[in-house]
């Protein structure tokens, strides 16, 4: 399994760890910040250079702004909701995606 590393022990915005988030993807320049942006190109792939199964492992969350940190776990947790799995310990996150979901149809 791929493993991408990223480390937040300076990130002082939210829009740090988007930034490091989308690298360590490899996603488009096009791709959005928002949490459906990366439920899309994350749970439903076909986007960026990097497919599943992998892990994106992040460390020094102790010293990542409150605003990064927040926004990593809000992030983590829809994109659990969504189907990948999240973890938390200390000053260490992780996130694996194993395989990509098929979209959900919706049949009238």
């Amino acid at each position: 399994m791929k493993i991408i590393e990223l480390d937040a022990s300076r990130w002082s915005t939210a829009l740090d760890f988007h930034d490091a988030l989308l690298a360590g993807l490899g996603a488009p320049d096009w791709h959005g910040v928002s949490v459906d942006a990366f439920i899309d190109s994350i749970i439903y792939g076909n986007i960026n250079s990097i497919e599943p199964p992998y892990k994106i492992a992040v460390t020094g969350l102790d010293k990542a702004s409150n605003a990064a940190f927040d926004t990593l776990a809000v992030t983590f947790a829809y994109l659990a909701k969504a189907g990948a799995d999240a973890y938390f310990q200390g000053n260490h996150a992780w996130l694996e995606v194993r395989h990509i979901r098929e979209p959900d149809l919706c049949i009238f």
